[in-house]
């Protein structure tokens, strides 16, 4: 019974130490709550981004979860690129 006690102990103490918090919570909640007039221009993100996060690591993890949550594929397209449209013209339209 002492060596179960031992074992159910450590196990225990084992799970409360893996659980970690998300050290990009503030930074994605903030990032979630962008207006949508910004995300109409890769410049009006931008513009967010620098004026809400100073450090290098919060500006390139708001602008990862920016992408990831708003970035789709264009499945019916995927086999027809525009050629003739520039590339600020492409990064607008996604």
């Amino acid at each position: 019974m002492k060596h179960f006690l031992k074992i159910a102990l450590l196990f225990w103490m084992a799970l409360g130490f893996g659980q970690t918090p998300n050290p990009y919570a503030q930074t994605d909640a903030k990032m979630s709550q962008i207006p949508t007039d910004l995300t109409l221009s890769a410049a009006g993100i931008a513009r967010y981004i620098d004026t809400n996060f100073k450090t290098p690591t919060e500006r390139i993890r708001a602008l990862y979860y920016w992408t990831a949550s708003n970035i789709v594929y264009d499945v019916p397209n995927m086999f027809e690129p525009n050629q003739l449209d520039s590339p600020e013209e492409k990064i607008n339209k996604a």
